[in-house]
């Protein structure tokens, strides 16, 4: 074998690694940008679900009776809990939907 056929053999070798650590690096920055995704899927939700607790808690300490106010109705208090429950539910179930 001359000195050409041979480099030409070492040439090929070195592509065909340098081609596979290429596959390999891609796979790993892959898996890596996927599980930045849902990193960032999990941050979003919990921020969704304590946005809708403040909202609830918000909601519940308007209906609370201030010095020198009437006392809220029993319906007021229902409607406001109901709404402040369902806001939670809501953000509850959005954030344990299963992932596609």
């Amino acid at each position: 074998m001359n000195p050409q056929q041979l480099r030409k053999q070492l040439l090929i070798a070195e592509s065909d690694v340098l081609r596979e650590q290429l596959v390999q690096d891609i796979r790993l920055v892959r898996q890596g940008v996927t599980s930045a995704k849902e990193q960032a899927k999990s941050v979003v939700s919990f921020g969704s679900i304590a946005a809708s607790l403040m909202a609830a808690f918000s909601a519940y300490k308007l209906t609370q009776k201030s010095e020198g106010e009437e006392k809220p109705s029993i319906i007021s208090k229902l409607v406001t809990g109901t709404r402040a429950a369902v806001s939670v539910w809501a953000a509850l179930k959005s954030a344990t939907k299963p992932k596609e």
